[in-house]
């Protein structure tokens, strides 16, 4: 019964407030690999007049989380250290804590980012891992698993690596090719018809796609165009065709680029030339209504919309000849497309309802952008300053938001997708990092 102070000049009785606590909560700073072990910070502030003994313990967590029970310091900052089993618990964590002191007990939530951490074969024949890191190429992300081959040129180019975002086990696939063949380019991997393609392009021969099946260990190639033409840039339809960047040789100021699809299913393959003579392609991307955007570049710089099933394209002025040059996009959710001006040193935001750009100034003039929703990841190609931001506009401002990443020894980042679901993945120092963020 709370104590009760005497009435003065006939007043009525006041009651004193209840003697509580305020909890708050500091998450980790940093993302954490399953195995981690981390420390939450816990902060009980006493309120009119509390004392006593308060215990600041874990519940409900994720699988694979735990943490032992600490008394909590009152008036102070007491840590609570967790651990997450080695393969189990993965993703954006909700950590409930609950604080009890007496008959008082209040709940908040920490969280943390951890990532399932699964370890590649050796990139090369005569170095084992670790001392030779898995040096990662082209990947995709569908179905919950990551794909990634082996770096052009390198002795793991023939390597394809399968990866769960389940439970991080790992399948190794031979995909044929010459190991080590500085000649060969396969830019690009799509997943379509229960098979892995890939873009292969080797001097003086003609370029085709290469479609792996993993179950069985068959191979399908498909020819495309003639001797020295280049197929990059491979990327998966939601309707089961592949579609790929093509430059029919090596004058590229003699022919024009075009965009090819490929249907597995009919086994029919169409090229549509979309550039000028001189001109050159550079990213190509899926929007989420299943148009296909790419970029034109030097003497007529564009944002080119690319209609699959209609063959047909309409394109966006970026601004003038050695002024502008987009060499990547991301096209979000909400309809527009970002990318950045390697000239102009900006990062925009194109509308394609009525052509406006936003410029954003103070900004990388390299990086590779991925859609997230309405809002784009950065990776920067700078290795000095490696790392995932998470960058959101409402169309006036732009805000950049470090994204927490955990990188391997190296420091290195490669590979990096997000999945159609907004999962996520990369290699760093022949470890594959997968954040699943929409289980």
């Amino acid at each position: 019964m709370s104590p009760v102070i005497p009435p003065a000049d006939g007043d009525k009785p006041v009651e004193q407030p209840k003697a509580s606590f305020k909890v708050g909560i500091i998450s980790p700073e940093n993302a954490l690999r399953s195995g981690d072990n981390a420390v939450i910070r816990v902060t009980v502030t006493p309120q009119n007049g509390f004392s006593g003994n308060v215990t600041a313990e874990l519940v409900d967590a994720p699988v694979g989380v735990s943490a032992q029970p600490v008394t909590a310091t009152v008036g102070g900052a007491t840590e609570l250290k967790i651990t997450v089993k080695l393969g189990t618990a993965a993703g954006l964590l909700k950590l409930p804590i609950r604080v009890t002191g007496g008959t008082i007990s209040q709940r908040e939530d920490a969280f943390a980012f951890v990532y399932r951490v699964s370890t590649l074969p050796s990139g090369a024949l005569d170095c084992p891992y670790p001392t030779c890191r898995f040096p990662a190429g082209p990947s995709a992300f569908v179905d919950g698993v990551y794909w990634v081959a082996g770096s052009n040129g390198s002795n793991a180019n023939s390597t394809l690596v399968g990866v769960s975002a389940r439970d991080g086990k790992t399948q190794t696939h031979d995909l044929g090719l010459e190991r080590g063949n500085a000649d060969y380019y396969d830019y690009g991997l799509a997943v379509a018809s229960g098979k892995i393609w890939l873009g292969i392009s080797h001097f003086s021969t003609v370029a085709y796609l290469l479609g792996f099946d993993p179950v069985s260990g068959t191979r399908t190639q498909i020819e495309v165009g003639e001797r020295n033409g280049r197929i990059i840039n491979v990327v998966s339809l939601p309707d089961g065709r592949i579609a790929f960047l093509f430059r029919p040789d090596y004058q590229p100021e003699a022919q024009a680029w075009s965009i090819g699809v490929y249907d597995p299913a009919s086994n029919v393959l169409k090229l549509t030339p979309i550039t000028a003579p001189g001109n050159t392609l550079f990213a190509l991307k899926v929007a989420p209504d299943g148009a296909l955007w790419t970029t034109e570049n030097y003497t007529s710089p564009a944002l080119v919309r690319f209609d699959p099933t209609t063959f047909t394209t309409r394109k966006f002025s970026i601004g003038k000849e050695r002024a502008n040059l987009a060499l990547n996009i991301a096209p979000t959710d909400d309809g527009k497309i970002w990318y950045l001006d390697s000239w102009a040193n900006t990062l925009n935001i194109l509308n394609p309802m009525d052509g406006s750009v936003k410029s954003f100034n103070k900004y990388y003039n390299s990086g590779q952008l991925y859609s997230f929703g309405d809002s784009v990841f950065l990776i920067n190609n700078d290795p000095s300053i490696k790392g995932v931001e998470l960058l959101v506009s409402d169309g006036e401002e732009l805000v950049s938001l470090p994204f927490p990443s955990a990188l391997g020894v190296n420091n290195d980042l490669d590979g990096f997708i997000v999945s159609p679901e907004g999962d996520l993945a990369y290699e760093s120092s022949g470890e594959i990092y997968i954040l699943p963020i929409t289980q």
